[in-house]
């Protein structure tokens, strides 16, 4: 085997892995809760290490004034309602699935006006 046939094989066996490895990895799904009960950086502290010690909990971003929490997370290992529960059994705080967020420029019932 030539040189260059060699290191066509060895592109093409990397790119054969690359491809298999990114069609299994399913693509993060981010879920936004509401949140009881917390009033200080602490309390994101608490709230960031309680969510991430849930497996396939990639990311946690909390929002005090907004008291929103928005999780990122592998679907294969876990889902929305077993943060929540994880969260609400080993803290004070209380997490709620958040309302869907509507589309740009789209009108949800409670951005609409009685008259």
């Amino acid at each position: 085997m030539s040189r260059t046939s060699f290191l066509a094989s060895c592109l093409l066996l990397i790119g054969m892995v690359t491809a298999l490895t990114a069609a299994s990895s399913p693509a993060p799904v981010v879920a936004r809760y509401n949140i009881q009960g917390m009033f200080c950086g602490t309390c994101v502290d608490q709230l960031t290490r309680t969510a991430q010690g849930v497996e396939g909990v990639s990311r946690v971003e909390v929002n005090v004034e907004a008291r929103r929490v928005t999780v990122t997370y592998d679907n294969a290992k876990t889902n929305a309602e077993a943060i929540r529960a994880h969260v609400n059994r080993e803290t004070a705080f209380r997490l709620a699935l958040a309302p869907p967020q509507a589309a740009p420029g789209q009108r949800t019932r409670s951005s609409r006006r009685c008259c």
